[in-house]
Parts: C-alpha cells; sequence; structure tokens
C-alpha cells in the first residue's frame, strides 16, 4: 500500500533532522548514517583542509584534488577513503575515526556533508566548497541509492527491499 500524503521519505533518504545542540556554537545534525557530534573529537590543526560538500556534489573528486594537492602524483600513502577521513559517518566508531584522524601528518583532507551551521569553528583549517545543481545531484542519489545491495539499505534503516519513490524523494529534495 502507499504511504499517506506526508508520510516522510524511507529511511535511506531519511531526512536531515536538528537534534538538541552539541554546544551553544552549533547545532547537531543526525541521520541513520551521520552524526555531526563526532566533530566534537576532532582536533584540527593549522593547514588540515576540509572539503564541505552536500550529498553527491563532487565530494569524491574535490578530496581526490585536495590529496593530489598535499601528497603528489599517486600512489599515496592510504587509499582515499582513509586518507580523507568523512567525520560525520557512523560506520567506523568515533574512537577509531579520531585515533586515525590524529595519527595522520599535517595537512590532514576531511570529508563532510553537515551544514555550516552544524560545524565546530574551521579558522584553523582550510575549507574546501563544492556545489552542484540539486536536480543533478537528485538523479546522482536515486541512481547511488538504487545501486545499495539489501545490506546497506537495512543498515540505514530502510527496507532491504524497498524502492525510493522519487516523487516524493524530489519533494522532499528540493525542500
Amino acid at each position: 500500500s502507499s504511504p499517506a500524503p506526508g508520510t516522510p521519505p524511507s529511511a535511506i533518504a531519511a531526512p536531515v533532522r536538528a537534534a538538541p545542540p552539541m554546544n551553544t556554537d552549533h547545532r547537531r545534525y543526525t541521520t541513520p548514517v551521520m552524526d555531526s557530534a563526532r566533530w566534537e573529537r576532532v582536533r584540527l590543526r593549522a593547514g588540515d583542509i576540509v572539503v564541505a560538500t552536500p550529498y553527491k556534489a563532487g565530494t569524491t573528486w574535490t578530496q581526490m584534488l585536495c590529496a593530489l594537492v598535499v601528497h603528489g602524483a599517486p600512489p599515496f600513502p592510504s587509499p582515499l577513503p582513509l586518507l580523507s577521513t568523512w567525520v560525520d559517518r557512523t560506520l567506523v566508531p568515533v574512537d577509531e575515526m579520531a585515533a586515525r584522524f590524529d595519527a595522520q601528518p599535517s595537512p590532514r583532507i576531511l570529508k563532510t556533508h553537515t551544514p555550516k551551521d552544524g560545524l565546530p569553528d574551521l579558522t584553523a583549517a582550510r575549507v574546501v566548497v563544492c556545489g552542484r545543481d540539486p536536480r543533478d545531484a537528485f538523479l546522482s542519489m536515486l541512481d547511488h541509492v538504487d545501486n545499495l545491495s539489501p545490506q546497506a539499505r537495512a543498515a540505514a534503516g530502510g527496507s532491504a527491499a524497498e524502492r525510493v519513490d522519487p516523487g516524493r524523494l524530489f519533494r522532499y529534495w528540493m525542500t
């Protein structure tokens, strides 16, 4: 059966919701796979690079450009996902994420999808922002969600068999 009008999108495309603030400086954002509170464990150093982008807006491409500037041509010291820490992602325990990041030599590269009002003071870092037409990003997100394994859908809080309704999701995406 179809969901009632006004039903929020599936958990796979769960809306980012503002949770109670972590402190008075910024708000907290959580989704089934991200939590901006993890930034509380990050100790930025002068010269660190923060790649701050919305979903599907060229994040990996921008991370690779930053890695090329910092490390030169491949091979890099580590694969890009380890070299450029995704702070918000809850898949890796926060203590492990923080320890891995702290062990890296400067300058380090971080990735975030957290909106600016959910980030701590980033004045010690260089912030690289990348944007994309939201309609194009939406189509990229649909392709991304369609290619998730049943296990990844379930881990994100959705039904393993559920297919996202593009019409419902687009209305959410554009608001």
